[in-house]
């Protein structure tokens, strides 16, 4: 199970944590491209936003796969289908 939200995204230390204390690290996001160079800040603040808001998006995707459940049209049930595929990818323990 992966760690509650909300998370947030300090700039300073680059770090992500679960709590507005400290508290609750979840990760450094370095932002290095595959040669390991430094990717530009308006990047790496996007890669950091995007993790924090991780949970929120789970959330969200278990939300409309409840209310909309297996009785939908076909375009509708493509997308629950990639819904249940993200929700199963993050939810998946290894």
């Amino acid at each position: 199970m992966h760690t509650p939200g909300p998370w947030a995204y300090d700039a300073d230390s680059r770090e992500i944590f679960a709590d507005s204390d400290g508290f609750g690290w979840i990760a450094l996001v370095k932002g290095n491209d595959s040669r390991g160079a430094p990717l530009p800040e308006h990047e790496r603040l996007a890669n950091a936003n995007l993790i924090a808001a991780a949970p929120a998006m789970l959330e969200a995707l278990r939300s409309l796969v409840d209310y909309f459940g297996p009785d939908v049209d076909n375009a509708l049930d493509e997308a629950l289908t990639s819904a249940r595929a993200a929700i199963e990818r993050a939810t998946t323990e290894d």
